[in-house]
């Protein structure tokens, strides 16, 4: 209607700028409403009424300028080094995260190195040193000695493998801490004392390969004297030997043991696992009479 009545007033041209020329919605708007006051004012001079009409054009057509100019100035994502202005550009640099982190988890394995992890024992078998006489003297007073199922899983690569040097067991009754590291391996099944499978070989160090796991049964004895891993920050000065005489006491006391087994890694670092086992008086009443005794272990960490 606005066209038509500007056409009759010999302005065609003015009218298709107007009209088809600013394709702005908001300019639309505005013509709208200035034709209902356009067709409101009939009575008023036509020229007048359009040059007023084309004058908030004009203006309207000027701000939007300045809006789309400043939108296009202002990043959507400013990170200093990346500016990013299109929705496009933002899609295509989180493509970009997107890739980087699945290339950082594939590639993170090859170079992470090992990853062994101890599996808690299921059970831990107490003994009696003097049921290993005369084949192997313990010394002498008797002692308590440990034997428990060791066993790995390396969670790293094939390409990966771990190296066991050594093995230690780490027992707390009551006030008493007693760190005894690997003698042997073999089997607690058969009655009587720890039957051993090695005989003249070592069985450390070991290798538990990527992605693989290991096990074995260990016998544990005392060393001469203490020694603590450098990296094992819960081994402080704990006891060598613990005569089996002060071990009943004290485990009737307490009827607790606090149990740690660890692995001595290549590079001088511990691997350890921790468990607990509740003894009740009729084990305690078994391991004294007969000098051995198998107790649960329920794991804590």
């Amino acid at each position: 209607m606005v066209a038509t009545h500007l056409t009759r007033q010999g302005q065609t041209r003015d009218a298709i700028e107007l009209c088809y020329g600013h394709r702005s919605f908001f300019a639309l708007v505005l013509l709208v409403k200035s034709a209902y006051r356009l067709v409101g004012i009939m009575d008023q001079d036509h020229q007048a009424q359009f040059d007023s009409l084309k004058r908030d054009v004009i203006d309207v057509d000027k701000r939007l300028s300045q809006i789309e100019h400043s939108v296009n100035d202002d990043p959507k994502l400013n990170l200093r080094l990346i500016r990013i202005k299109r929705t496009t550009d933002i899609a295509a640099f989180v493509a970009l995260i997107l890739s980087a982190i699945t290339m950082y988890l594939t590639l993170q394995p090859y170079f992470r190195g090992p990853n062994l992890k101890l599996i808690s024992p299921r059970q831990i078998v107490l003994y009696n040193s003097d049921l290993f006489k005369p084949k192997i003297d313990f010394g002498s007073p008797s002692e308590i000695l440990f034997a428990a199922i060791t066993g790995y899983a390396n969670r790293a690569s094939k390409d990966h493998a771990a190296i066991v040097v050594n093995e230690f067991i780490r027992v707390t009754v009551g006030p008493i801490t007693i760190q005894h590291w690997l003698y042997d391996i073999g089997n607690s099944e058969f009655r009587g004392p720890f039957e051993f499978q090695t005989h003249e070989n070592r069985p450390i160090p070991f290798i538990v390969d990527g992605n693989n796991g290991f096990s074995h049964e260990v016998l544990f004895q005392p060393l001469s004297k203490a020694y603590c891993l450098p990296a094992d920050h819960e081994c402080t000065d704990p006891q060598t030997g613990y005569s089996w005489k002060d071990f009943i006491q004290d485990l009737r006391r307490s009827h607790r043991i606090d149990i740690t087994l660890g692995a001595e890694l290549d590079n001088r670092t511990p691997s350890s696992v921790n468990c607990l086992s509740q003894v009740h008086d009729d084990k305690i009443n078994i391991l004294a009479n007969d000098g051995k005794v198998a107790v649960d272990c329920e794991r804590t960490n």
